[in-house]
């Protein structure tokens, strides 16, 4: 399934009097969709791991993963927002 919306915006040449229009086409597919969540299930996944210690890959660079204190805990409030706007 794909969903399709349109937008008009003027695509200004040297010239600035006559600005010239062109259709920008947004697009939003099931398949990629599901590509999105299923990355960042993996990415929660990842998180959950090292939160439990079993893995040290990725402490700085997983979004989904909160340090304070030196206790490392999975950011549930963001998993939600996240998935909320896929």
């Amino acid at each position: 399934m794909a969903l399709t919306t349109h937008r008009m915006t003027p695509a200004y040449t040297n010239n600035l009097t006559s600005p010239r229009w062109r259709m920008i086409h947004y697009q939003y597919k099931t398949d990629r969709a599901h590509r999105s969540v299923r990355g960042i299930d993996e990415q929660i996944r990842k998180a959950e791991r090292t939160a439990a210690g079993h893995a040290q890959a990725g402490l700085k660079r997983n979004r989904f993963l909160t340090l304070s204190g030196g206790v490392r805990t999975v950011n549930r409030d963001l998993e939600g927002l996240v998935k909320l706007f896929v």
